[in-house]
């Protein structure tokens, strides 16, 4: 198989590569180990998306289709510091309609897939995975895990920060750990949050930002030291919801736990 661009791996910088290039005269392949499986419940991973990122998607002609009612967009922001320092940002004094939108990774995942599956110009191999990689002088050659072969003049390693792509074609990296734990989840808030962002740089304690979403709910990431975020893992629902309610000064009333608390390693890669 024949094509001038492979793009390996379809989370969200895969599959928008992928719709990006749709009006464009190159054959392209997409090669994913396995469907996205999407949870009918809140995803505890969120994105803000920039006003310029907005426009990026609605170009790809997926944002219009995104479903209105599981995003939020953020008018105002609220940042508190250590020493008691604030800023306070709004879209009205920025002139512009919202400063950003607040919405889960997989209902971006679930509209591009479903658009990269009706692009005309892509041959989408799914479930593959791939095997070996040989670059040479006019073209790099994909083996798959079933035997078949892809050609291509282009591959694009979006597989993640562990990508076998990177490591295939021989590229170093080096991670330098930050000690600190990435904490999310999502709440139900007993005030509503008004389309508001708020932020706390806390001197021993990370960065806690509460990001809203519709309704009376609100999604957290706490950019914590790893002894605060092993801390926070082992929480009850009830302990969590106090401990975080508490370091956000209960800007928002009682907190109710949605979705369970998560951690993610921090840590700066350099390839």
């Amino acid at each position: 198989m024949n094509f001038d661009i492979v793009i390996v791996g379809g989370g969200l910088a895969g599959l928008s590569l992928a719709a990006a290039l749709r009006r464009s005269s190159l054959s392209v392949a997409l090669v994913e180990g396995k469907p996205p499986d999407f949870p009918q419940d809140w995803d505890a991973r969120v994105y803000a998306i920039s006003p310029a990122n907005a426009r990026f998607l609605d170009e790809l002609g997926a944002w219009r289709h995104l479903d209105a009612t599981r995003m939020q967009a953020v008018r105002a922001m609220e940042i508190h510091g250590d020493a008691g320092g604030r800023l306070d940002f709004s879209a009205y004094g920025a002139g512009a309609s919202e400063l950003a939108w607040i919405l889960e990774s997989t209902l971006m995942q679930r509209e591009l897939w479903e658009t990269v599956k009706r692009q005309g110009n892509l041959t989408l191999l799914c479930p593959a995975r791939p095997r070996d990689l040989m670059l040479a002088p006019d073209a790099a050659v994909l083996t798959l895990d079933d035997g078949r072969q892809v050609t291509a003049q282009l591959v694009v390693g979006a597989d993640g920060a562990e990508s076998w792509t990177r490591s295939a074609a021989g590229i170093d990296v080096r991670f330098d750990p930050y000690d600190q734990l990435g904490v999310v989840a999502n709440f139900e808030t007993e005030l509503p949050h008004r389309d508001t962002a708020y932020q706390w740089f806390r001197c021993d304690e990370g960065v806690l930002a509460w990001l809203p979403l519709p309704g009376n709910r609100m999604s957290m990431v706490w950019s914590a030291p790893e002894y605060l975020g092993r801390d926070l893992l082992s929480l009850d629902a009830a302990g969590l919801c106090d401990r975080v309610a508490e370091a956000g000064g209960r800007k928002l009333g009682a907190l109710q736990l949605i979705t369970p608390q998560a951690g993610f390693p921090l840590r700066l890669m350099r390839a």
